[in-house]
C-alpha cells in the first residue's frame, strides 16, 4: 500500500511538472494565416543595414503605408527608401502578396516597391515580412 502510494505521488508531479512545461508561452513566429485589419508600425530593414520607421495599414484587402526619416549614410544602409504607397493585398499559405497601384519613376532600385509576394509570419500582435534581404518587422497598434 506504501508503494502504491509512493508511486501515485510521482506519478503526479510528473504530470503537474508535464502540464507546466505544455503551458508555456510560445515565441515561434508562425505563417501568416489570416490579416486582420488596422495600423501597423514598425520598421524596414534591407540586408544587415539600417532600419528606418514604416507605418503600413491593412483593410479590406487594401493597403497603405508610409517611410518616414531618412537613411542617412553608412556601411551597409540602403541608399533609397522602401516605397510602399498603395495597393491591395492577398494572405495564401503564408505569404501576402501585394499589388501596388501607384506609378513611380524610374530612377531608383524597384525591388525597393512593396509587391509581388513576401513571406509573413505573426505572432500575437507582431506580424514579419520577408523578400530576399529586405525585412518589415510590425506591431498592430490598437
Amino acid at each position: 500500500m506504501k508503494k502504491n502510494l509512493e508511486a501515485m505521488r510521482y506519478v503526479f508531479l510528473f504530470l503537474v511538472a508535464f502540464g507546466f512545461l505544455s503551458c508555456t508561452k510560445s515565441t515561434d513566429l508562425e505563417p501568416i494565416q489570416t490579416l486582420p485589419s488596422g495600423s501597423y508600425v514598425g520598421t524596414f530593414q534591407r540586408g544587415s543595414g539600417g532600419s528606418v520607421p514604416v507605418v503600413l495599414t491593412f483593410t479590406n484587402n487594401e493597403f497603405s503605408g508610409s517611410v518616414s526619416g531618412g537613411l542617412g549614410s553608412g556601411s551597409g544602409v540602403p541608399t533609397d527608401l522602401p516605397r510602399i504607397c498603395r495597393g491591395t493585398f492577398a494572405v495564401d499559405k503564408g505569404t501576402i502578396h501585394f499589388q501596388n497601384t501607384c506609378v513611380f519613376t524610374a530612377e531608383f532600385d524597384w525591388s525597393l516597391i512593396l509587391s509581388d509576394r513576401w513571406q509573413a509570419e505573426t505572432l500575437g500582435e507582431r506580424l514579419v515580412v520577408t523578400r530576399n534581404e529586405d525585412r518589415y518587422e510590425l506591431t498592430r497598434q490598437p
